[in-house]
């Protein structure tokens, strides 16, 4: 999920980060300069590094892809990495994680079998989320 102009504050001062999104947005054209500027980033393990070494607050969503390819309407769920190596780069960098969860996000968009198989056949064919 990106939230374009999204504020956030800690002890009254604003907290600036960047949402961390699927490196294939980056391949579209006009999409890859939008997500720029509203200061959003490749998940990658070498971008995350150097935005964490920087000292710098990155927003990320573990289930990414995947999730979004199982979601259904009926029920909610999380998708989490088996490897977890979020968690592995704020102990190696010594930052704070903060769990967050939007309950009933999935809800808010109704889903279909058949549009479910659809998006994970584009998904395996071309590795664009649909």
């Amino acid at each position: 999920a990106l939230c374009v102009g999204a504020r956030m504050a800690v002890a009254h001062e604003p907290l600036h980060w960047h949402a961390m999104v699927a490196s294939v947005l980056f391949r579209v054209p006009l999409l890859r300069e939008v997500l720029a500027l509203v200061g959003a980033r490749e998940v990658s393990l070498p971008t995350v590094e150097k935005l964490l070494a920087k000292g710098l607050t990155v927003g990320i969503q573990p289930g990414g892809i995947p999730e979004q390819l199982t979601t259904d309407h009926r029920r909610e769920t999380a998708v989490f990495p088996p490897k977890l190596a979020f968690c592995r780069l704020a102990l190696r960098h010594g930052v704070s994680l903060l769990p967050v969860y939007i309950f009933g996000e999935n809800q808010r968009y109704g889903t279909h079998p058949a549009a479910q198989a659809f998006s994970r056949r584009v998904h395996k064919a071309t590795g664009v989320p649909a």
